[in-house]
């Protein structure tokens, strides 16, 4: 780690957290976790992405589709401009969101992460490109936030909030965290309102999880805060899409990817990209963006 970086802080121990988000830290924490998301996802972003050409997937890297969300998102905020907004991102990882919401939009970001391994990395990669002025990264848990009250203008999330089994414990921090006015902007992986288990026992084995929130959820959620609803957004297609286009890449790339992966783990991971491509075709994996304003 190069002098002056310092190590990402600490806020939350990981000791103490619930089963789901103890399976999400290790997941992130593992070596080939991290390297197939460098090697074969986007490099330092994990997230997914929009705008994919309706017939052809290959027509744009997945790096790039992933910046068209973080505009898509961006888009919603008001004054996105102005260099003072104060940003949280839940679930930053590596921190491709927040180095792209400082560099285009002029925002501060505290990001808060409980991977280790992407919170270094994130940390160097800040520092490679001269923004520790502008981003701070934090190891923590989003169900019990350890920063002050009415902190921030923005808090947001990109695909996290699935790791948790305590999902309105994050909204209620996310709530005394933000000031009056502020936005909340985040997208998450959903399952369809009613969906049996059995059809999404394959998804969520990928994270051991129990359960996705549904758009219902996030909507009574809301409304149970007193929060304006501002956008409500299905953006499923892109899902599939997205996972279409991972699983083209790690198709595509085979032969390379054997001199870091062994072929077991690139068929397993193969397997769980098709049970959540079936899903999200089927209507039972959903994907969904969302914009609320806490009133003044």
């Amino acid at each position: 780690m190069a002098a002056g970086m310092g190590m990402p802080k600490t806020i939350t121990p990981v000791e103490g957290l619930s089963p789901s988000l103890l399976a999400a830290c290790e997941h992130y924490n593992h070596d080939l976790a991290d390297q197939f998301y460098k090697h074969v996802w986007a490099g330092d972003d994990i997230f997914i992405g929009l705008s994919w050409q309706d017939e052809n997937t290959e027509s744009e890297s997945i790096a790039t589709a992933c910046q068209k969300m973080v505009d898509n998102m961006v888009a919603a905020i008001p004054h996105r401009q102005h260099r003072n907004i104060h940003l949280l991102d839940l679930g930053a990882g590596y921190g491709a969101t927040a180095r792209y919401l400082t560099r285009q939009y002029g925002f501060q970001v505290d990001c808060l992460n409980l991977s280790e391994i992407q919170n270094m990395e994130n940390q160097r990669l800040n520092h490679e490109h001269d923004l520790n002025d502008r981003i701070r990264v934090f190891q923590g848990n989003f169900e019990a936030l350890e920063f002050s009250d009415a902190t921030y203008q923005v808090v947001w999330s990109q695909d996290a909030f699935l790791h948790s089994e305590n999902r309105s414990a994050i909204f209620h921090e996310i709530d005394r965290v933000l000031q009056d006015g502020g936005d909340v902007v985040f997208t998450d992986i959903l399952q369809a309102e009613n969906s049996p288990f059995h059809v999404l026992k394959p998804v969520l084995a990928r994270f051991d999880l129990k359960s996705l929130a549904t758009q219902s959820f996030y909507h009574e959620q809301a409304k149970r805060l007193g929060w304006q609803v501002k956008i409500i957004r299905d953006i499923s297609p892109h899902l599939t899409k997205h996972y279409e286009r991972v699983t083209h890449e790690l198709d595509t790339n085979y032969d390379q990817l054997l001199q870091v992966f062994d072929a077991d783990y690139l068929v397993k991971v193969r397997q769980g990209m098709s049970h959540w491509i079936a899903a999200s075709e089927q209507g039972h994996l959903k994907w969904g963006m969302y914009h609320f304003r806490k009133d003044s």
